[in-house]
């Protein structure tokens, strides 16, 4: 990853030409064999950082914090900003917190108390799944990508391929990536637009510069 000050297009940022050749740079030094020929997709995000009052104009990005921050202004009016990805779960509750208490809501934030992911033998839910797309004619990949996925949703993911059957295919040839998961994307992953799914949820267009996102 390179972390570089930018200026252009916020809905359509991209790696250029710089970012590139740094990443590549750093990737010769222990594959020296990888060139830009071997690149298959790129993709490049912005990250919004705090700056401080009275800071110079000039500052360098790597010396802006990291962290995140809950504003109020004008009052009655919360915003969060700064802050990574990684730290999702301490923003939202900090921003539950922050909140509560204006909208009248007992306690504080109970994320910590939400369970994610798989609960349960790990093992016995990747048996059970593989199970379940061989009755339905698919590999056991197949069921092994449905649990990594999505935990103990893997069972409602089966459900929706066996009442339809065109969800347990690939997407893209050479790709693992199912049918279903683009219909999960959408329906449990918030996706609004095809750009959410391909880019943000499944990574189609990074994982293959030749898939394109659908028209419309």
């Amino acid at each position: 990853m390179i972390w570089t000050t930018y200026s252009g297009d916020l809905d359509d940022p991209e790696a250029d030409g710089a970012d590139r050749d740094y990443i590549l740079s750093a990737v010769a030094d222990y594959f020296p064999g990888v060139t830009e020929a071997d690149v298959v997709a790129s993709w490049a995000g912005l990250r919004p950082l705090l700056a401080q009052e009275n800071m110079a104009t000039a500052v360098k990005t790597g010396d802006l914090s990291r962290k995140h921050a809950v504003l109020e202004d004008p009052p009655g009016l919360f915003t969060i900003t700064g802050g990574k990805l990684t730290t999702y779960r301490a923003m939202a509750e900090d921003l539950v917190d922050r909140i509560a208490g204006p909208l009248g809501a007992p306690g504080r934030c109970r994320t910590r108390d939400i369970p994610l992911g798989l609960h349960g033998s790990a093992g016995q839910a990747l048996h059970l799944a593989t199970a379940g797309v061989a009755r339905l004619g698919l590999p056991a990949r197949a069921g092994a990508r449905l649990v990594q996925r999505y935990g103990d949703d893997w069972q409602g993911a089966i459900r929706r391929i066996r009442a339809d059957r065109s969800l347990g295919e690939p997407v893209a040839a050479g790709l693992p990536v199912l049918g279903v998961e683009l219909d999960l994307a959408r329906s449990r992953e918030m996706a609004m637009t095809a750009e959410d799914v391909f880019v943000r949820r499944t990574r189609l267009t990074t994982r293959d510069a030749s898939v394109q996102l659908p028209a419309g």
